[in-house]
């Protein structure tokens, strides 16, 4: 197979990276993505062209997928939590429906995903509720009786965009050995990652999120 481009959309990290590889099979991808640094352990693999599910290491990647009137080589793998992995703790429709309501969040989250909560698989609505938790509380700000002079404000500062890339690559690290749950990791880069649908990640995909999101409108999560 010549080499070609092949997008991986992570639910975890919610990222999409854009591989080059000649990947036959699922386990030469694997292998692939394990040299580009996108964790895929414990995760299900979609694949949005031809809609199907890739289960069997040795089973062949799709090619000459029918798309929008012509045919592509060029797939797209969306990467979940498995149900096995999720299944343990995990919140029923009705309870993260409830949580929503009395948290009062709804609207944060159309913002944050473009569509309404009621449209969300529960893995997003559990891992928003997450990182929503995890964040830290603004501390009330006493103001003084006198009249004090007005603080510059600091301009933006580089090394948060740094700090930010530094603890990515460290969630990344920690979740691929197995230290941090994908629970955890996901949490921590919805809040990292906080306005994106798909942050990109490295090369340039021919889908937009839009399409993604029809692509694996398939799937229940």
């Amino acid at each position: 197979m010549e080499a070609r481009k092949i997008t991986v959309v992570s639910t975890q990290t919610q990222k999409k990276s854009v591989i080059t590889t000649s990947a036959e099979t699922l386990e030469d991808l694997k292998k692939d993505l394990t040299a580009a640094g996108i964790c895929y352990d414990g995760m299900t693999f979609y694949e949005g062209t031809s809609r199907t599910e890739l289960i069997d290491n040795r089973a062949m990647l799709p090619k000459e997928v029918p798309y929008k009137g012509t045919t592509t080589n060029e797939l797209v793998f969306m990467l979940t939590n498995s149900n096995k992995r999720i299944k343990s703790g995990a919140k029923s429709r009705d309870e993260l429906y409830a949580e929503i309501q009395k948290g009062g969040v709804a609207n944060d989250i159309k913002i944050r995903f473009g569509k309404n909560y009621t449209l969300c698989t529960n893995r997003d609505l559990e891992l928003f509720l997450l990182a929503r938790e995890n964040t830290p509380k603004p501390k009330k700000k006493v103001t003084p009786a006198k009249v004090v002079a007005k603080e510059e404000t600091p301009e933006p500062n580089k090394e948060v965009a740094e700090v930010k890339t530094a603890i990515n690559v460290l969630i990344k690290a920690l979740y691929a050995q197995g230290i941090v749950s994908a629970q955890t990791a996901g949490a921590v880069f919805q809040l990292l990652n906080k306005g994106t649908i798909f942050k990109e990640d490295g090369g340039v995909s021919p889908y937009s999120d839009a399409d993604i999101e029809t692509m694996f409108d398939f799937i229940s999560l």
